[in-house]
C-alpha cells in the first residue's frame, strides 16, 4: 500500500472508530526518524513533505477526538519549512511552521501553545510543538467535526453505559453506576458519585483511599473489571498506590491476573514499585506467574532495569522454591532474564542475576541462539560485557558459542 494511502486509511479509521471521546489528558509523540531524516536532502522532497503533513493531520484528528478540554498534544517535527511545500516560501522557518501548525491544529480544536526549537549540532534541527485542546469542537471545519460525531455512533455517555453493561454481564452488578462519568474529569465524578456509584478504577489509579473505602463499605465488588478486563487492584498496583492496594487486599480482591491481562504483580514490577511488590508477595502473589507475553515479573524487572525490584523478586523465587525455573526460563520472545538485562545494558541487574540467582550465562535465545554475551556485544553495552566475561572466567564455566573467554581481556 502506498504511504499516502496508508495515512488516508489511518485518518478514516480514527474518524470511524475513535477512542473514548474527550477522555485523554495528553498525547506525546515523536514521528519516525527515517521520515524526519528525509527532509535533510537538498531541496527537500515534495512527496515526503505531503506524507508528513498527512501524518500530522492524522495526529491532529486523533487529538481533536480524544483529548479532554485543556488536554495537551506534544509532537516533535523537523524545524524546516521544506516539508510544507512552495506555499511556505518567503517566510522564515519559524513563521512558516507556526502558520501551518496553527491552521491545521485549529481545524481540530487544537490551539498552538508553543513552538520550541531544539539545538542539535551536526543533525537535522527539530522543534517541539505543544497544543492545547480548546473547549469547543473544531471551529473551522464543522462538517468534519460533525462527521466524527456521527461516525462515533453514540455519545460518550452512551458508550460508557454500554461498557458498564458489558461489565455487569460479567458478574459485576455495580458496573453501570461506576462508569457513568468515565468520560468526565475525576474531580467531577468524585463530587457527583460516591459509594457504589464511584468510578472505582480511577479512584484506584489516583490512590483515593476515602473513595475506595466508601465503595467497599457500600458493598462494592473488589473484583469488578472494566471493558478491558482489568480490576481496580491492577490499577492501584501499576501506579504504586500502596495504601489503595492494601485496602483491596483486605477486602479479598483477587491477586491473580484476569484472562488476557497482566497481574497486579506484573504491573507493579514493570514500573518498579518495590513497596507494592513486597506487599503483593507477602499476600501470596505467584512470582512465577506469566502474563500474556509469557513474561514473569522478574523478566519485566530485568527488561526495565529495576534493580531493587529484581532483588526482591529473586529472593521471592528462593522462598517459593522456583528460582531455577524462573531465572533461566525464556519468555514469549525467547529471552531469559539475563538476556534482557544484557540487551538493555542494565549492569546492576545483570550482576544481581549472576551473584544472587546463579543465572546461566550459557543459555541462548530462541530462535536466534544468542547468549547474553552476544546481546551485550551487539548493542554495545561494554560494562555488561565486561561483567559477563569476568564471570565466565572466574566461574570457569563452559565456553559460550562464539566467545572464547580466555582471549577476551577484562579492562
Amino acid at each position: 500500500m502506498h504511504r499516502r494511502t496508508r495515512i488516508d486509511c489511518a485518518v478514516a479509521d480514527i474518524r470511524k472508530n475513535p477512542l473514548r471521546r474527550c477522555t485523554v489528558d495528553a498525547i506525546v509523540t515523536d514521528p519516525p526518524y527515517g521520515q524526519r531524516a528525509s527532509f535533510g536532502a537538498a531541496g527537500g522532497n515534495a512527496s515526503i513533505g505531503e506524507d508528513f503533513q498527512g501524518v500530522l493531520a492524522a495526529l491532529f484528528t486523533l487529538g481533536g477526538a480524544v483529548l479532554r478540554k485543556g488536554g495537551a498534544l506534544v509532537t516533535w517535527l523537523p524545524f524546516t519549512q521544506d516539508w510544507l511545500g512552495s506555499a511556505a516560501k518567503g517566510h522564515s522557518d519559524r513563521e512558516a511552521l507556526q502558520h501551518w501548525l496553527q491552521a491545521a491544529g485549529d481545524c481540530q480544536g487544537l490551539q498552538l501553545f508553543k513552538l520550541i526549537e531544539e539545538e542539535r549540532p551536526g543533525a537535522l534541527c527539530r522543534a517541539v510543538a505543544v497544543f492545547h485542546k480548546e473547549g469547543t469542537e473544531a471551529r473551522n471545519n464543522e462538517k468534519q467535526a460533525g462527521s466524527l460525531t456521527v461516525a462515533a455512533g453514540r455519545s460518550s455517555q452512551q458508550r460508557a453505559l454500554c461498557r458498564a453493561q458489558s461489565a455487569t454481564e460479567k458478574g459485576s452488578g455495580d458496573g453501570v453506576c461506576s462508569l457513568r462519568l468515565r468520560d468526565r474529569g475525576y474531580d467531577v465524578s468524585r463530587r457527583s458519585q460516591k459509594g457504589l456509584e464511584a468510578d472505582i478504577w480511577r479512584a484506584a489509579w489516583m490512590g483515593d483511599t476515602d473513595a475506595i473505602q466508601a465503595y467497599l463499605d457500600a458493598g462494592g465488588c473488589p473484583h469488578i473489571v472494566d471493558e478491558q478486563g482489568r480490576t481496580p487492584l491492577i490499577f492501584a498496583a501499576g501506579y504504586g498506590r500502596k495504601a489503595a492496594v492494601q485496602l483491596f487486599l483486605d477486602s479479598g480482591a483477587s491477586i491473580g491476573a484476569p484472562a488476557g491481562c497482566a497481574s497486579p504483580l506484573h504491573r507493579a514490577t514493570s514500573r518498579g514499585h518495590v513497596d507494592v511488590i513486597k506487599l503483593l508477595l507477602h499476600s501470596g502473589a505467584d512470582v512465577a506467574s506469566l502474563d500474556s507475553n509469557g513474561c514473569t515479573p522478574l523478566h519485566l524487572a530485568c527488561r526495565f532495569g529495576h534493580a531493587a525490584a529484581a532483588r526482591v523478586l529473586i529472593h521471592a523465587t528462593k522462598a517459593q522454591g522456583c528460582q531455577e525455573r524462573v531465572v533461566d526460563a525464556l519468555d514469549g520472545s525467547g529471552h531469559a532474564c539475563l538476556h534482557s538485562a544484557a540487551q538493555w545494558g542494565h549492569v546492576e541487574v545483570a550482576g544481581l542475576l549472576l551473584r544472587e540467582s546463579c543465572a546461566d550465562v550459557g543459555v541462548v535465545t530462541q530462535p536466534e541462539g544468542l547468549s547474553a554475551l552476544h546481546l551485550a556485544a551487539r548493542w554495545g553495552h561494554v560494562p555488561v560485557l565486561q561483567l559477563l566475561i569476568s564471570h565466565v572466567k572466574s566461574e570457569q564455566t563452559a565456553p559460550v558459542r562464539g566467545f572464547v573467554a580466555s582471549t577476551l581481556p577484562v579492562q
